[in-house]
C-alpha cells in the first residue's frame, strides 16, 4: 500500500513455534512514514476511517445486513426494514422500522422474538406504513456518535 492510501489494517504474527499467521481486522486506515510528534521514525497508523464490510458491533456482537434479510424472511407480510442503531447515553439502541401491507396484531412481539433470535440482541420493532421507507435505505443505518 502506498503511502496515503486507505487500506485493511492485518496484523501479523511472528512466532517461530507457529507458521506465518494473518489476522485481517476489517478495519481501514492510512499509513504513514512522517515521524511522530513523539519522536518515532517508524510507519505508523494515522487514524481508522471505516470498515471492510457492511457489518457493525453493537453491544459486542457485529450485526449485518443479511441476519436482517434473514429474520424477516419468516415474516414475508414484511415488504422492508431497516434497522437502526442509536446511542442514548453508554447504551446502544436498535430499532427496527419495519413496513407491513397487512400486519396481524401480533407481528410486532413476532418479529421481536425473530430479531432476538437471529441476532441474539434485543430490537425494539416499529411498524410504518408501505411506501415510509425508501427503495434505496440501507439495511443497517447507524445513528451513533462518539463525542
Amino acid at each position: 500500500m502506498a503511502e496515503g492510501e486507505v487500506g485493511e489494517v492485518v496484523c501479523t504474527v511472528f512466532n517461530p513455534i507457529y507458521p506465518l499467521i494473518r489476522f485481517g481486522t476489517g478495519d481501514l486506515s492510512l499509513q504513514t512514514s512522517a515521524p511522530c510528534p513523539c519522536g518515532r521514525t517508524s510507519p505508523r497508523l494515522l487514524r481508522i476511517v471505516g470498515r471492510v464490510s457492511d457489518g457493525i458491533k453493537v453491544r459486542g456482537m457485529f450485526v449485518y445486513p443479511r441476519q436482517i434479510d434473514e429474520a424477516l424472511a419468516r415474516h414475508p407480510e414484511v415488504r422492508r426494514a431497516q434497522l437502526v442503531v442509536r446511542r442514548l447515553g453508554h447504551h446502544d439502541l436498535l430499532t427496527v422500522r419495519a413496513e407491513a401491507a397487512e400486519a396481524p396484531a401480533d407481528l410486532k412481539v413476532a418479529l421481536e422474538a425473530t430479531l432476538r433470535e437471529t441476532l441474539k440482541l434485543r430490537a425494539e420493532v416499529e411498524l410504518v406504513p408501505a411506501g415510509t421507507l425508501p427503495s434505496d435505505a440501507k439495511k443497517v443505518l447507524d445513528e451513533r456518535t462518539w463525542e
